[in-house]
């Protein structure tokens, strides 16, 4: 299963998506799925074009939470439950933005050599230490994480980058579990694989 983090309005880069490396000739011998995930927009013409683009594609899954910057969270981990409850049988789970362009075919490759049943996930790192956590409003422009949230450190956790990650498709209804027991972080990639991941 492959889940897209994408924005309402983003219709231009899910057809690109569509027509390259998620579209459905590609997988017509293979069973995989992609999905897009949204929020629910304020603005009745997105609204209406989200309507008419699932018609079509039938691979919009749309919450129920408002359509803004930072909901990526929301949006990963609505597609974690979506996985849980409609894709107990996928061997692997592929996350990804909808600016990414991904090899899907080299890492399902990849996946199967690797993985197994196990709970490895596969993706870019960037480790211990290594990512700055910017609080100063002077130099985080639109990413200032607040003095409440990683009280106290100047590092985020290790964490996979979020342009993609591939995961055992069985974590997906661990991950969301966990999800549901640990306060929200707005940048998704910090928060899903370096928060949730190690309370697995």
């Amino acid at each position: 299963i492959l889940y897209v983090v994408s924005s309402a309005s983003n219709k231009k880069q899910r057809d690109l998506i569509r027509s390259t490396w998620g579209s459905p000739v590609l997988f017509a011998n293979n069973l995989t799925r992609i999905i897009f995930l949204v929020g629910t927009p304020s603005d009745d013409a997105i609204k209406k074009q989200l309507d008419e683009e699932f018609n079509i594609h039938k691979d919009i899954v749309q919450g129920d939470f408002e359509e803004k910057d930072k909901s990526d969270t929301k949006k990963s981990v609505l597609g974690l439950k979506w996985i849980s409850e409609h894709c107990q049988e996928a061997k692997f789970a592929l996350k990804a933005n909808d600016n990414a362009f991904i090899n899907v075919f080299g890492m399902i490759s990849m996946m199967e050599t690797i993985f197994g049943n196990n709970r490895t996930i596969l993706c870019p790192l960037w480790g211990e230490n290594t990512m700055p956590i910017l609080r100063d409003p002077q130099k985080c422009g639109g990413y200032c994480v607040k003095e409440e949230d990683f009280p106290g450190q100047k590092f985020f956790p290790q964490y996979c980058a979020g342009v993609g990650y591939c995961f055992s498709a069985s974590l997906a209804k661990e991950l969301y579990e966990v999800s549901q027991k640990t306060e929200s972080f707005w940048i998704e990639d910090v928060y899903t694989t370096g928060v949730l991941v190690p309370k697995l």
